[in-house]
């Protein structure tokens, strides 16, 4: 049994936002690596370009790779989609959705600007830090694939990601679509995790490529644009009437889930089932991470699970009604974790764990965990599971490449529990790239207009998309964050009986019924006892 400390990020308002610059710059940090030099160098200048090929990149995505080729793209007979044959060029491709939690790190590093939280309830919510984001525009999905040197797909490239080579109906082929493929229709009725329906992903191993969330991509729509396209790598109309979306989302019927549809939307447009994925043109742009975390229940990137048993414990929320003259209270104590009070103006905070309420408050408590491992550790392909420090080690020493904002040269530092994000952009103070990237938070740490409250993240990117990071190791599974609500239900105190003196004194007494004095919990009342 583990142990494993996992925090809950309250309430969330970011306050960073800046304009993302053309490409990230490294920290001006000496190099380091966590292998001996004399091992020798890995050969990341161009990994395979094949069918199944993935690439660890610098976010926690698992890029999978496109390669270059002809596909037939539309409909056969379709009004706006008429079918046509297209070459494309290799690319590399995300294979998950851009998660809330991403999202949340190029926010809290200055180079994105917050969803509407109206439209991503989730995003501020812990349960759901791997659905994918929602309530962005066309420039704010830009702008976050622009923060890790990338872009948005071409229409033409999101299809072939979609359908592969043989013009695919839907991404796992033309089996009519089912709960266990998607998340659509009234299947779950809301944005689910990003890698949860593996058996829907596609010929070249991106999921969700239809269902969850539509999905921006580059090209300006015009209804025409298939007649007049070029064959080879087409990007679009210059102008057109908005930005097409493609996918599909949690509450889209069943004709929208083929894989040839064009939808399109205002590219100011902030939709709760609207996200985004990126594409990578050159994947070893990035260093890699120094070290990695092992992960248990999936195949170490957030994909099947290996049967790993997860254990949880049960949150906790204990009440002592009594009576402070005449007026109710309550104590309120929570487990070790993390909690919140509806009202804060309903309770006073006596210690760490400890509230004192006047107020009716609904309350709540996330706990820790107990994970129990049975699976294997899996690593990425550029890592080995080394049992003596625990961690996935690079296999060699990589040539040197960038870090994103937030991270700098050097050996990696896991952290046992949250991470403090913060808003600190580094300056581009150094033209020698790194060898492998560490995350090194520091600066002001982001608080909300009332100043109590942070936002915590795992050290991301730690954990792949979909997986969760429990103070040493990623587990593929959701199911420990476990929250218990309970509600603080004040009655008036009365006293009770003809002995008020008694009944007064029992309440001057917080409740102990000195005196003949006898303290109901139900109601918060002290009476006298007669005899």
């Amino acid at each position: 049994m583990k142990r494993a400390h996992i925090a809950f990020f309250i309430s969330i308002i970011l306050l960073a936002a800046c304009a993302p610059p053309s490409t990230p710059t490294p920290s001006s940090a000496p190099i380091a690596t966590s292998v001996p030099a004399t091992q020798a160098p890995l050969d990341l200048a161009g990994p395979a370009m094949t069918v199944g090929a993935s690439y660890l990149y610098a976010d926690g995505s698992l890029l999978v790779a496109v390669p270059a080729g002809a596909f037939q793209m539309g409909k056969q007979g379709g009004i706006d989609n008429p079918e046509h044959q297209v070459n494309l060029s290799d690319f590399w491709i995300y294979r998950n959705k851009v998660t809330n939690t991403q999202y949340a790190y190029c926010v809290a590093m200055g180079q994105c600007t917050p969803p509407a939280l109206a439209d991503d309830p989730g995003y501020n919510d812990p349960l759901h830090g791997a659905d994918p984001i929602a309530g962005v525009d066309y420039d704010q999905a830009s702008a976050y694939c622009g923060f890790v040197h990338a872009r948005l797909p071409t229409e033409a490239e999101w299809e072939k990601a979609a359908r592969g080579p043989d013009a695919n109906i839907y991404p796992w082929g033309s089996a009519a679509p089912s709960c266990d493929l998607l998340n659509y229709e009234s299947c779950v009725g809301n944005t689910t995790p990003v890698n949860k329906y593996p058996k829907g992903m596609s010929y070249y191993q991106a999921f969700d490529m239809e269902g969850n969330a539509f999905e921006w991509v580059s090209d300006w729509y015009d209804p025409n644009y298939y007649s007049v396209s070029p064959a080879d790598d087409p990007q679009g109309p210059a102008k057109g009437d908005g930005h097409v979306n493609r996918s599909s989302a949690f509450n889209s019927g069943t004709d929208q889930t083929q894989a040839f549809n064009r939808f399109h939307s205002d590219p100011i447009t902030q939709r709760n089932n609207l996200g985004f994925r990126c594409v990578v043109t050159d994947p070893t742009y990035f260093a890699p991470f120094c070290e990695y975390p092992p992960t248990y229940g999936t195949d170490g990137v957030g994909g099947p699970s290996d049967g790993t048993q997860v254990e949880c414990t049960a949150p906790s929320i204990t009440q002592d009604p009594t009576c402070k003259g005449n007026a109710p209270v309550t104590s309120v104590t929570f487990g070790e974790g993390n909690y919140s009070i509806s009202d804060p103006t309903a309770c006073k905070q006596d210690s760490t764990y400890a509230w004192t309420c006047t107020k009716n408050a609904a309350l709540q408590d996330c706990r820790d965990t107990t994970v129990t491992v049975t699976g294997k550790p899996q690593c990425p392909g550029l890592y080995d599971y080394d049992p003596v420090t625990g961690k996935c080690e690079l296999k060699g020493v990589p040539p040197p490449g960038q870090c994103l904002p937030g991270y700098s040269a050097g050996t990696l530092t896991l952290h046992r529990g949250p991470i403090i994000l913060t808003n600190n952009t580094p300056s581009p103070t150094s033209s020698s790239p790194a060898q492998c990237c560490t995350y090194q938070p520091s600066g002001p740490v982001l608080t909300t207009d009332s100043g109590n409250e942070v936002r915590t993240l795992s050290p991301l990117p730690s954990c792949a998309p979909g997986t969760t990071f429990t103070g040493g190791q990623c587990v593929g599974t959701l199911d420990c964050y476990e929250c218990t609500t309970a509600s603080v239900n004040l009655n008036s105190c009365q006293s009770g009986g003809t002995c008020n003196l008694s009944a007064r004194i029992c309440a001057k007494f917080g409740g102990v019924c000195q005196y003949g004095g006898t303290f109901n919990a139900a109601n918060c009342s002290c009476s006298c006892s007669r005899g």
